[in-house]
């Protein structure tokens, strides 16, 4: 075993003793609310961050999307959180591309819940959301997704493309998508396009 591998499992087993993670089995319940389904993503948890578990990283293509992903844990005991670091690649490579890098975080508080995440991908990619009404909404040229948590248990998440255009989500606590936006053109609210 490797010495940051060494590292890395005590810091995650510290900071499940001390609380700041949430146990597993907190962090298994949050994750399954915002899991990729049927190829869409949750925007809370993008490609890059959905593919694998809170704080896991992976040496090797598991065929789930992700080529490989290291994992960094640290954690702030005045907050109660872990912020897991991750860097790694997208399995999408093409007959004339490469996979795509991207650097990503996401903290969790001590009931193992996601406060906020983020991914920047090195190239633009495209995605599939899941949208207010059950269907699908395809963004291309994804080049970074941000997401908070508010004081209501809502998740707002703004994703942003190399045009420079940007696309908002609020996501419930259980992983329901409940609003959609695109510039002034376009909104979705749950079960109503306008």
């Amino acid at each position: 075993m490797e010495d940051g591998e060494k590292y890395r499992d005590l810091m995650k087993e510290w900071c499940e003793a001390d609380g700041h993670a949430g146990t597993a089995a907190d962090r298994l319940r949050e994750e399954a609310y915002f899991s990729p389904r049927y190829n869409r993503f949750s925007p809370v948890r993008p490609s890059g961050l959905g593919q694998l578990h809170i704080g896991e990283g992976t040496d090797s293509d598991r065929g789930n999307g992700i080529d490989w992903r290291k994992s960094l844990t640290d954690c702030d005991s005045i907050n109660e959180t872990t912020t897991f670091s991750y860097y790694g690649e997208l399995e999408d490579s093409g007959l004339f591309s490469f996979d795509t890098e991207f650097s990503a975080e996401e903290t969790v508080d001590k009931h193992g819940r996601i406060v906020e995440s983020s991914v920047v991908y090195e190239t633009p990619v495209t995605q599939t959301f899941s949208a207010p009404d059950g269907g699908d909404i395809e963004i291309e040229k994804i080049t970074k997704i941000e997401t908070s948590r508010g004081e209501s248990g809502n998740y707002f998440t703004t994703v942003t493309t190399a045009g420079g255009d940007t696309h908002k989500f609020v996501t419930s606590p259980d992983g329901i998508p409940e609003y959609y936006e695109h510039g002034y053109a376009f909104r979705y609210r749950r079960g109503v396009a306008r």
